[in-house]
């Protein structure tokens, strides 16, 4: 992350670049309470690493539409 040039410039704890933080959308299936709980871990872990991860529950197929459309950021799937 340091060598493509996000770093935490204000000391906030969030990496950025050119004043933008370094942000990503994890889609996850709603009413999935495995997936949530784990979504919210590796929020935290991501946290650390200094990456804001936001978790969005969305409705099996919209998740699947969205995949389809490369309208996100991260999901957890099963190829």
């Amino acid at each position: 992350l340091e060598q493509a040039g996000y770093r935490d410039t204000n000391g906030d704890g969030v990496r950025d670049r050119g004043g933008v933080q370094l942000r990503v959308t994890m889609l996850y299936p709603a009413g999935a309470r495995v997936a949530t709980a784990e979504a919210r871990a590796f929020a935290l872990d991501v946290r650390r690493a200094g990456l804001l991860l936001d978790v969005v529950p969305v409705e099996a197929t919209q998740l699947l539409a969205r995949v389809a459309k490369g309208e996100f950021d991260l999901a957890p799937l099963v190829w």
